[in-house]
């Protein structure tokens, strides 16, 4: 290593910090170095029990600074304690890189003293957060005014804990509010200064959009989210998360029942056999019988089970529950929300006003839901049933955390695109 270097110093002591038993060997003093290094390899040594022939040995690990030749050139000089070759490695092990740490055995050891929260206010797509100063740094009168520690934001949204940590990402997360030079990424988080007069820090606000957006403009392209992509958004969003899927996508036949819905294709049966003949009508609207067959098909199970999950599609604003009713001046059937049963109301069709039959009123059968909201969007809310299923099996049986954005183009400087259904990142 180059005792002269201020990379290389940091290096050796992350490696003393993840337990190694490692020596530094200044490249400098090396040829002065040769006992200390032959009593190294001596110590090192040390045969297994036979009628094994493994055995534990010292090795010598290049910096990035040095030549590995120029090591090679030193090393074979040395007397060894057996006949072995002496193992000479150039790859410096990857402590910043998630899924090669493990296999380079370089596993850090963090130390925490404390964890505490700060102030963060969102302010329309940024995120302003005020930093937080050490005990030993507030105490200290003589420690720096606005670089004194470091902190770690470790999360900011349930649905974004993990960020990539890319080149240039960072600093398109807060070049829009501030210095991005002054802003880092690392395993634990997104990395601020604090001091005693500055610590305040002025980013995007790190949600799965945001750092997807970061990530394609470090490598020069520009992401645009999808209409699909927009309305799969929405339909987590109104769910509460991923995690809440099974509400929807417990089962094909509430799926189909809601897409039926969303596109004006729930069929009815109307009129009188004596008087009238039955005709099928297409409706956005099902009446109570026809959603009870299709949530009691998805549950099969005691009473409480597809109770529970007409509940939880009402309660998420899936399912919104009304009356069907027919308008005396048209003739026509149409769907009423709660808030619009009154004695006279408005008929959608004619847009007459007509008195609701109080003399002979509905009875159980006319009352009737209608999907609303994002789930209201036809084939299948756009395929967003199909990418949230997929989102959510990811985090359910691969990703730990993951971090998620549904559809979306991204453009490239010549105006070339590619799309893609979602993208996650996990560690």
């Amino acid at each position: 290593m180059d005792e002269r270097s201020s990379l290389d110093l940091i290096e050796f002591w992350n490696y003393r910090a993840i337990g190694w038993d490692i020596l530094p060997l200044p490249a400098r003093l090396a040829p002065e170095m040769v006992d200390y290094c032959e009593m190294f390899l001596k110590q090192a040594y040390q045969a297994f029990p036979p009628p094994s022939n493994a055995f534990h040995s010292g090795s010598f690990l290049c910096a990035k600074s040095q030549s590995r030749d120029e090591m090679q050139a030193f090393a074979v000089k040395l007397k060894r304690p057996n006949d072995h070759p002496l193992t000479l490695d150039d790859r410096v092990p990857r402590i910043w890189e998630e899924w090669g740490r493990s296999e380079d055995h370089a596993e850090p050891q963090t130390v925490e003293h404390a964890t505490k929260s700060i102030n963060a206010h969102v302010l329309g797509n940024g995120l302003h957060i005020s930093g937080e100063l050490h005990e030993f740094a507030s105490q200290e009168r003589f420690s720096a005014q606005t670089i004194a520690c470091a902190n770690v934001i470790e999360s900011v949204s349930d649905e974004t804990p993990i960020i990539p940590r890319q080149k240039n990402v960072a600093a398109s997360l807060t070049h829009d509010f501030g210095d991005g030079d002054k802003t880092w990424i690392s395993r634990e988080g997104i990395v601020i200064f604090a001091g005693q007069f500055g610590g305040d820090a002025h980013i995007r606000l790190p949600n799965g959009f945001n750092i997807f957006t970061a990530v394609a403009e470090s490598v020069g392209r520009k992401l645009v989210l999808s209409s699909a992509g927009k309305t799969c958004e929405q339909v987590i969003a109104a769910l509460g998360g991923v995690d809440r899927l099974a509400v929807v996508a417990r089962s094909e036949h509430v799926l189909k029942l809601m897409d039926n819905l969303a596109r004006e294709g729930v069929e009815i049966e109307e009129g009188d056999e004596e008087e009238q003949p039955r005709k099928r009508l297409f409706k956005s609207y099902a009446l109570i019988g026809k959603v009870l067959e299709a949530v009691k098909r998805a549950n099969p199970g005691p009473l409480e089970s597809w109770q529970g999950n007409l509940n939880a599609l009402v309660r998420f604003n899936v399912l919104k529950i009304g009356m069907a009713l027919r308008c005396a001046k048209c003739g026509n059937m149409s769907w009423f929300s709660l808030k619009s049963i009154r004695d006279k109301m408005r008929c959608p069709r004619c847009m007459a006003r007509f008195k609701f039959p109080a003399n002979s009123p509905p009875d159980k059968e006319s009352w009737a839901y209608k999907v609303v909201g994002p789930f209201a969007v036809g084939n299948f809310a756009q395929g967003s049933y199909c990418v949230a299923s997929s989102l959510h099996f990811l985090k359910k049986n691969i990703c730990r955390k993951s971090t998620w954005l549904p559809s979306f183009e991204m453009v490239a400087p010549d105006k070339t695109k590619f799309e893609a259904d979602f993208v996650t990142g996990d560690n």
